[in-house]
């Protein structure tokens, strides 16, 4: 059975923990890794500094690369951190001074792109897909 969270959120919604969706908002203090939880977004290097400093510095970020750097094993701990800050009705007091109501956020560009090209942009890719699809039909 999956653990069920403190935070009010309704019944249905697809923002519960088995979801928890990150992004990056402007908080006080700059640009931060957030979760959604309900209408409501944790902000996590907060929740971090205090409960587990080992993870604030991905989390303390412009955006999610160096979360996403860190790879699988660091992913794995950082959401289970989160459904536990979310979920210990012990961490409670704690953690909810760190959630923010969905309204009051700015959301930022989660992540930079880097060496992207969407070659399915230049005409010569599109007409060569074309024919392949179309067979003896224009592209």
């Amino acid at each position: 059975m999956s653990p069920s969270t403190w935070v009010d959120v309704e019944q249905g919604s697809p923002w519960g923990l088995q979801t928890l969706p990150y992004g990056v908002a402007e908080l006080v203090g700059g640009r931060r890794a957030v979760v959604r939880i309900g209408e409501f977004a944790l902000d996590l290097a907060s929740v971090a500094a205090e409960l587990d400093p080992d993870i604030e510095h991905l989390l303390d970020s412009d955006t999610l690369n160096p979360l996403m750097a860190a790879g699988p094993a660091t992913w794995s701990h950082v959401r289970s951190q989160a459904i536990t800050w979310l979920s210990d009705d012990g961490l409670q007091e704690r953690v909810q001074l760190h959630l923010h109501p969905l309204g009051d956020l700015n959301l930022s560009l989660p992540f930079e792109v880097a060496d992207y090209v969407d070659f399915y942009s230049s005409r010569h890719h599109a007409e060569n897909l074309g024919a392949l699809f179309r067979p003896g039909q224009p592209p």
